[in-house]
């Protein structure tokens, strides 16, 4: 690194790694390195050392005046007003702000959360839940959030800092493959993902499909001599047989309406219950599902079929070997018959590309998937901390500078100063710190000794005689 690239905070810097050099601007380097010594200095460093994380993208307003002519297709502002780097951003509408665009910067976060192991469905019930401080940001003024997440995630790798699961919300699910999912798994990543639901009317009847939902072809099976022998289909993401598939759509299992926020669900007993039920519904599909059969390699995954080895999750009267271990742990039958042409207990090796977008390893609306994804509000609620807790930056003012270099290094240290405070927090509910001394309120004055009191009190004055 020159002594020009050190004085320059948007300048190109590589550091070298046994696979690849990773280069950045320094500013993006400081908004990883600088989370990183706020959580090695705090005690609590192995509790960090997670590898599944979640992230979340929001957008800081800028100190400049409403923009009066924009790009079309940049989103570069013409008619500049007090910072020129500013963009006007695409943003996702809600109830309190309903505005599309804003004008500013936009600022991602990695969130560690807590490891769900692969034959489990949620956390431990003994591990330390974690504050949701951030181990690294993101400060830029480009549209597309989930390609410069991965940016993010690929220094992380060259810091040494490895995940195998990242949580994102719809706007990364809506990022098409190239952009998102194919560079997560090439640096050894599972994504984890919403689907958004089909619109519908108030007695459940589909109106309008989603494009993320439903049952799509995917791959045509073919023997050794290259003749037909199946299909291979996807029902919200995941693999199953063309056959299997009919029969879930059958005794309708393939068309499940998205299960209602927990938090809203729970107000209710009976919509609760109802949650559940429909939650056990998903578990019960995807027991027929195919499943990825080992760790990708950079072209190819390999999936297996629901008959297939020790762990199993269905058993077919095709496989004899099956039905002994299907009964003893009561696993579900697979709705083939003898000498039916299936491939329960067959291995499948598809290319990356096929299925990219919408393939998770926890298959979505089981719950697995529903305890995995429940961990990105730590995201939402860093956020949420900065913007109100903590600081106020939707008021641009806040932070009187401008440019993409002054203003990234003006919020990447307000949010460091929040994450120390939310580790500080944090170590003080386990009984690692003690508690800040509470201020007292401010007493009076000390009473005059010559004051009234109760059991003497000082007699009245007599009125003056009138003539």
């Amino acid at each position: 690194m020159t002594a020009a690239e050190t004085g320059a905070a948007d300048s190109e810097v590589t550091y070298p790694t046994v696979e690849d050099d990773v280069t950045d601007t320094l500013l993006n380097i400081l908004a990883v390195d600088l989370p990183a010594a706020v959580i090695n200095t705090s005690g609590d460093a192995d509790l960090y050392k997670t590898t599944t994380a979640a992230v979340d993208t929001t957008i800081i307003a800028s100190f400049a005046a409403q923009a009066t002519q924009i790009d079309a297709e940049t989103g570069e502002i013409i008619y500049i007003g007090h910072d020129p780097d500013a963009r006007n951003l695409k943003r996702t509408p809600t109830r309190r702000d309903r505005d599309e665009f804003r004008t500013g910067y936009k600022l991602e976060a990695v969130i560690p959360t807590l490891d769900i192991p692969l034959n489990r469905t949620e956390p431990s019930k003994t591990a330390t839940r974690l504050p949701g401080a951030a181990i690294a940001y993101r400060f830029h003024n480009d549209n597309h959030s989930p390609h410069q997440t991965v940016k993010t995630l690929r220094l992380l790798a060259a810091r040494g800092r490895h995940l195998s699961t990242v949580t994102g919300d719809l706007g990364f699910t809506n990022s098409i493959a190239e952009k998102w999912a194919t560079p997560l798994r090439a640096l050894g990543i599972d994504p984890v993902h919403d689907l958004k639901e089909h619109t519908r009317t108030k007695t459940g009847k589909i109106r309008h499909r989603s494009e993320h939902r439903g049952l799509r072809p995917l791959q045509q099976l073919t023997t050794k001599a290259g003749e037909p022998d199946g299909m291979l289909v996807t029902i919200d993401g995941t693999v199953y047989e063309q056959h299997i598939a009919n029969h879930l759509d059958h005794i309708g299992l393939v068309d499940l309406p998205k299960p209602e926020w927990v938090v809203i669900a729970n107000q209710n007993p009976e919509r609760a219950a109802a949650r559940k039920q429909l939650i056990h519904k998903y578990d019960q599909r995807t027991k027929f599902a195919w499943r990825e059969h080992d760790r990708p390699t950079p072209d190819t995954h390999r999936l297996k079929g629901p008959a297939h080895g020790t762990n199993r999750t269905a058993w077919c009267a095709n496989h004899p070997k099956t039905r002994h271990d299907g009964h003893k742990r009561h696993l579900p039958k697979t709705p083939c018959q003898p000498d039916d042409n299936c491939h329960c207990a067959a291995v499948v090796t598809l290319p990356n590309t096929a299925n990219a977008k919408f393939r998770q390893r926890r298959p979505w609306g089981t719950t697995g998937w529903q305890h995995q994804y429940a961990q990105r509000s730590l995201a939402e609620s860093h956020f949420a901390t900065i913007k109100g807790n903590y600081t106020d930056l939707e008021r641009p003012l806040n932070i009187r500078t401008s440019g993409i270099a002054a203003r990234g290094l003006a919020t990447l240290c307000i949010f460091a100063a929040m994450n120390i405070r939310l580790i500080a927090r944090h170590r003080t509910k386990r009984g690692l710190e003690p508690h800040p001394p509470t201020p007292q309120p401010q007493t009076s004055p000390t009473t005059p000794t010559n004051a009234p009191d109760d059991d003497h009190p000082t007699p009245r004055p007599e009125p003056p005689n009138t003539p």
